[in-house]
């Protein structure tokens, strides 16, 4: 009797709630004081069923959580899906989300048309139409790195964001850090092992271009990208962090480049006759860019030959960026591939000391008009990619600078909270020049504190991570498997390595004889210094 009371009272309590409900919801909605629309609602009632589920320890309904990483320093952060397995229709979840649908159908039909007009008007006038919340993000990468163009700052991104995505990223084999360069891109330069018999995702350190091999051990939809840099400003810094001045005796000179571009000739011809054996580096004292991009330097002086392999880069090259407007570039790769800003903050990396081997001052017209001539495939290269980088932003309308603007905001912020004021340098990888380095700040917030340590990774730090990370026998790629994120392990890889590329090598040569790949030397080309 008492249970049957408690009953009724509770209904009546139920339907006064429901009434008072009724009465006051048109009045707030028109002061304002709800100003959810009815989509809106709808997913607030699927989110709120989802929790309904997962809280019900007999649903079947669940949510895994994150993986520890194998390393305490770069814990994984990265969310794993979530799966909605309703054991029954639930009657009150599912019928307030059906009402919220119907609700909005007329409201919602009234936006679809509003966008399709924007989106017809957008098209007219030569805009993107862009939409964050239809697109897909694209994480099939192969970044090309050039030399000293900011290309560090840029491998930073792309490792980031393939730790944090789970994706899997080519690796140099054990040791190295390069892939092969000077010499063309290989697969037999790759660290299989970290593949597992998979196709990478990211690939981002040193390598010398060369598609076809690329092409083997990366995904089929994969999107190629690069960096350049003004070839006055690019060969300056070579010339200066390289330290390329030692090789031609001009390290006491008071200018040594300018000594060197006076008879840029005589001195490698003199270098190519006293040296039995030369530095991988002397291969960027003329047109650098251009020599990581695949050029021959045979085909140095040949206008005709220069351009049709910037042709060809231009048919294989999703994206060209910019280093001199590197914050414009992040913005349109962020929305060439539909990324989110806090994909593409960062901090400089491998940034000269200020005032380090500083020598010379190129504000001299006729030293800048020496650079030029002497990198002349470079500057064509360069000229021709800053126009279609520039062509690509017109595309994306007023939408481009608001992201822009707010990039620089977060940056500032970012580095405010990560990076400590003390002044820190650190000897260059395998050079004796100083480079400017960021120490984490002491009073970072916790907040940021794990995205400050993996924008604060050096490239070299990075790669050695990721050698621990993806290893198949590695605790956290046992987790991984454990929850079905990782594919399972392949006892005989090598046998599924050796099958995969045998059918890619097919696929992208076909009936063409495979170029051979030697080593490459370090020399000087005669073309250079015949001339």
């Amino acid at each position: 009797m008492k249970f049957m009371r408690f009953l009724l009272i509770s209904f009546l309590v139920l339907c006064l709630l429901c009434i008072t409900a009724i009465l006051l919801l048109p009045r707030i909605q028109e002061r304002n004081f709800l100003p959810l629309q009815s989509k809106t609602l709808a997913r607030y009632a699927k989110s709120l069923a989802t929790k309904f589920v997962q809280s019900d320890g007999s649903s079947q309904g669940y949510m895994k959580k994150a993986l520890p990483s194998s390393d305490p320093t770069f814990e994984s952060s990265t969310d794993l899906s979530r799966k909605w397995e309703p054991e029954s229709d639930d009657g009150e979840f599912i019928n307030l989300f059906r009402d919220a649908t119907e609700q909005g159908n007329g409201e919602d039909k009234k936006e679809i048309e509003e966008e399709k007009q924007n989106s017809e008007a957008s098209t007219e006038a030569g805009v993107l139409s862009y939409d964050e919340m239809k697109c897909q993000p694209h994480n099939k990468i192969a970044f090309l790195k050039t030399h000293k163009t900011g290309s560090s700052t840029l491998t930073n991104i792309l490792n980031r964001y393939a730790d944090l995505n789970e994706l899997i990223i080519a690796l140099p084999r054990q040791s190295l850090y390069r892939f092969g360069w000077p010499g063309y891109f290989s697969w037999r330069s790759v660290d299989l092992l970290r593949l597992n018999g998979q196709p990478a995702s990211i690939l981002c350190n040193h390598a010398r271009y060369r598609r076809q091999e690329m092409d083997i051990i990366m995904h089929n939809d994969t999107k190629y990208i690069t960096i350049l840099r003004d070839p006055v400003y690019q060969f300056e810094s070579t010339f200066h962090y390289m330290e390329l001045y030692r090789y031609f005796n001009l390290a006491n000179s008071l200018n040594p480049m300018e000594g060197f571009l006076s008879k840029p000739r005589e001195h490698l011809l003199k270098l190519r006759r006293t040296s039995r054996s030369l530095p991988d580096s002397i291969h960027l004292v003329r047109n650098g860019m251009f020599f990581d991009l695949g050029l021959s330097p045979a085909l140095q002086e040949d206008e005709e030959g220069i351009w049709k392999a910037i042709k060809r880069l231009e048919s294989e090259f999703s994206l060209v960026l910019i280093m001199e407007y590197f914050d414009e570039s992040l913005v349109l790769l962020k929305r060439e591939f539909c990324w989110d800003l806090d994909d593409v903050i960062y901090v400089k990396q491998n940034e000269r000391k200020s005032g380090e081997n500083s020598f010379n001052n190129i504000s001299s017209p006729q030293l800048k008009d020496r650079i030029r001539e002497w990198n002349n495939a470079d500057l064509l290269l360069y000229e021709h990619f800053n126009k279609t980088f520039w062509s690509k932003i017109k595309q994306h309308g007023q939408e481009f600078y608001n992201d822009l603007a707010e990039l620089k905001r977060k940056n500032e912020e970012i580095k405010r909270d990560c990076v400590s004021p003390e002044e820190v340098t650190e000897i260059a990888f395998r050079l004796t020049g100083q480079i400017r380095a960021f120490k984490l700040n002491k009073r970072v917030s916790s907040f940021n504190r794990y995205l400050c340590q993996k924008i604060l990774t050096n490239e070299i730090n990075y790669i050695n991570y990721f050698r621990s990370k993806l290893h198949p026998n590695s605790e956290y790629q046992n987790q991984l498997r454990a929850a079905g994120k990782a594919p399972p392990l392949t006892k005989s890889w090598e046998s599924v390595i050796a099958k995969r590329i045998r059918t890619r090598r097919a696929q992208i040569y076909g009936q063409i004889r495979q170029p051979q790949f030697f080593p490459l030397r370090a020399q000087i080309p005669q073309q250079v210094v015949s001339r």
